[in-house]
């Protein structure tokens, strides 16, 4: 299933002697890439027999993670947090950062963990703090 890709034949068959292909000085911010998953998720896996527990976020839709107990704990702040986190703008991204951090570690030093569960090999693992902040952040939204 591996598709080779046609390349158009043009004039100018990589683009650098087509005229104006002068490259502007201002940087065109493009759309930050989605944090994913690192491809190996063995250093992540939570032990053999461990189970979420009460106090962990689990991640994903649905009924299973949107009725687990742990799930109450991390939208509580939450909702408390939304209203201000709605009244920043696009420049205060240290506040909204902080905002995030906070939630985070409150569900951490109160003893949860940020899972997910990984269907392939049928095992949970705990998702990268990076990745946690994004979801409390986009939650907040």
């Amino acid at each position: 299933s591996h598709k080779t890709k046609h390349h158009k034949m043009t004039a100018y068959p990589n683009d650098s002697n087509k005229p104006n292909a002068i490259k502007a000085k201002k940087v065109i911010s493009k759309k930050r890439n989605r944090r994913e998953y690192p491809e190996d998720l063995t250093d992540l896996y939570i032990a053999d027999g461990d189970r979420p527990t009460d106090l962990d976020v689990i991640l994903g839709r649905g009924g299973g993670s949107n009725h687990h107990p742990g799930k109450e704990r991390y939208w509580r702040p939450i909702l408390v947090e939304r209203p201000a986190y709605k009244q920043l703008g696009k420049n205060d991204k240290a506040e909204k950062n902080q905002i995030a951090a906070a939630i985070y570690m409150y569900i951490v030093v109160t003893g949860g963990r940020f899972l997910d569960f990984d269907k392939n090999t049928q095992q949970w693992f705990i998702i990268p703090k990076k990745i946690s902040l994004d979801k409390i952040k986009q939650a907040l939204r």
